[in-house]
């Protein structure tokens, strides 16, 4: 009997497990070479931000291990990308507190990933694995060999440019694109996320400036109609505050100036945040002011009063001025 039931609790925590391993996944592959850049998305009913905070990479013995790297949300997903370590051996990438649906109930899990770092140094890494943008952007490629190397580019248009030993600047225009979404950056043996925002009305200029409808800022030389500003609207509220970049003020705080809002809530992007009571402040002085000129008028108004009041019965001051005659 005792044998039956453990058998049932193991198999419970079996099920159990495996519903939460399957919450949640990534496409992390099981090796990779040193200082490769590691891109992966996240895939899964995930209820919450994922930030920076919530990302660890440890060694074996839960040691952990210090890394360059992103996590950010790109249109409907989740991707992190990182630069593997250069020493050979296991690491394990956690992702802590991720919210999602579990057994058709919201809970807080921890995902966690192994692989493994062996073989030579990478030829080449890049760096950022991803880019969310509204402009022309670069990436960086270490070359890390001593000769030049040719790699292939396709974005929009497939090209080719050789790489020299060591860092290499990268352009990439988005002139040709007239539409926000998620397209695919490839860079020799990497296929990068990139997230274009723009105006579907707008086809952006690189090389007039002035056209460019800015989703970060509405105050363009030519007037915005309504339908633009309603898709504008629209394009903010499918990216966080961390995408502009904006800060997030604390509850007793306000944004200096009127805050966007995007998918997280307010987002102070041009403004600061200060304190409810340093904002209060702020126009205190006007209040004191006008408190100044009606004290200083009603008092100007009573000496004028008094004075009229004075000299309103002329033969009272005549009779008394009569009495003091000898």
């Amino acid at each position: 009997m005792r044998r039956t039931i453990y058998l049932i609790l193991v198999l419970m925590t079996l099920v159990f497990s495996l519903g939460i391993t399957s919450a949640i996944s990534t496409s992390l592959k099981e090796s990779y070479s040193p200082g490769e850049t590691i891109i992966t998305d996240i895939s899964g009913n995930i209820l919450a931000p994922i930030g920076s905070s919530n990302v660890l990479l440890e060694i074996k013995g839960h040691i952990s291990v210090p890394i360059d790297f992103e996590v950010k949300k790109l249109g409907e997903n989740y991707y992190i990308w990182f630069i593997a370590p250069e020493p050979a051996d296991n690491y394990t990438l956690i992702i802590r507190d991720i919210s999602t649906v579990v057994s058709g109930r919201v809970q807080e899990i921890d995902y966690e990933k192994n692989f493994s770092i062996s073989g030579n140094l990478t030829d080449y890494s890049v760096k950022p694995g991803f880019i969310s943008t509204n402009k022309s952007f670069q990436i960086k490629v270490q070359l890390n060999e001593d000769y030049n190397k040719q790699i292939d580019l396709k974005f929009v248009k497939v090209t080719n440019t050789t790489l020299k030993p060591g860092e290499n600047t990268l352009e990439f225009p988005i002139s040709e694109i007239n539409e926000s979404g998620l397209f695919n950056l490839s860079i020799g043996k990497y296929i990068l996320p990139v997230y274009v925002q723009t105006d579907k009305k707008t086809i952006i200029s690189e090389t007039n400036a002035t056209e460019i409808i800015n989703l970060t800022n509405l105050t363009s030389d030519r007037n915005i109609t309504s339908e633009e500003e309603e898709a504008i609207r629209q394009e903010r509220l499918k990216l966080l505050c961390s995408d502009y970049p904006g800060k997030k003020c604390n509850a007793d705080e306000v944004c200096s100036v009127e805050p966007y809002i995007v998918s997280d809530g307010p987002c102070c992007v041009y403004g600061e945040c200060i304190s409810k009571q340093e904002e209060g402040g702020s126009n205190a002085w006007i209040g004191y002011l006008i408190a100044a000129i009606v004290i200083i008028a009603g008092i100007f108004i009573w000496i004028r009063y008094k004075k009229i009041k004075a000299e309103k019965n002329p033969i009272k001051k005549v009779l008394s001025s009569e009495k003091k005659m000898p």
